[in-house]
């Protein structure tokens, strides 16, 4: 257990465990507040990029209906192989602990997620948002599988995705003392750990964790750069 204060706000961190059904919903709200600037999700939201202009409100309400809705699923999804993670934070005065942190680690050897199964989670997409949201979704998740496989050269790792920390915890060490717990698991296990950020800024904090980026492409729909980074597994002695 670390802990830290900001202001006059106490805080106790404890040990990352796997998502729980009652915590998924404040583990959707942090990754939506996190991913609404995406521009990946803002494409796929509207069919095109901001082009550097503010977004309007009816714009910004659709792209968290969007996202609210594909994280739900997302994490039901990934929630049944234990690959959602959380962490708790303790904060003095609140009975409860929130949920300061999520992220998704998903691993190599885990039971293959069929078609039909992806269906049954957002085949209702099309009715809520249009087919060309859907075709929008089909066609992104298409390209990043791709490219993940090519950077990966095909080989057993575990992918990091949609990491989140609580707006009130960020800058804190919150983020950095969970991930390190799943990455040190990764370590013993000798797996490498790949992600893929489309934030500039997400690139030093995961330097800071031992990330090294491998390359660096473009999904040119979304006018949207992505940073594709690696934690290697520690030579075995």
């Amino acid at each position: 257990v670390v802990s830290g204060t900001q202001e006059t706000m106490q805080l106790r961190l404890g040990e990352l465990e796997n998502l729980r059904v009652s915590q998924e919903p404040a583990a959707v709200t942090l990754l939506s507040e996190a991913f609404a600037v995406s521009p990946i999700y803002n494409f796929i939201s509207h069919g095109t990029p901001c082009q550097g202009r503010p977004w309007t409100e009816d714009e910004k309400a659709r792209t968290e209906k969007v996202i609210s809705f594909l994280f739900q699923q997302n994490l039901k999804l990934h929630r049944r192989e234990n690959w959602c993670k959380c962490g708790h934070v303790h904060v003095e005065d609140q009975s409860k602990p929130l949920v300061g942190c999520t992220f998704i680690m998903r691993r190599p050897h885990g039971k293959p997620i069929s078609t039909l199964t992806i269906l049954q989670h957002v085949g209702s997409m099309p009715f809520r948002f249009g087919f060309s949201c859907f075709k929008r979704l089909l066609e992104a998740n298409d390209w990043f599988e791709s490219t993940f496989k090519e950077v990966t050269e095909g080989k057993d790792c575990i992918e990091l995705e949609r990491m989140a920390v609580h707006p009130d915890f960020q800058r804190r060490g919150v983020g950095s003392h969970f991930l390190r717990q799943a990455l040190e698991q990764a370590q013993a296990e000798g797996l490498d750990v790949f992600l893929t950020t489309q934030e500039e800024h997400n690139v030093q904090f995961y330097s800071r964790l031992g990330f090294d980026v491998v390359c660096e492409r473009k999904y040119e729909p979304a006018n949207a750069n992505c940073w594709y980074m690696v934690k290697r597994a520690a030579a075995n002695p």
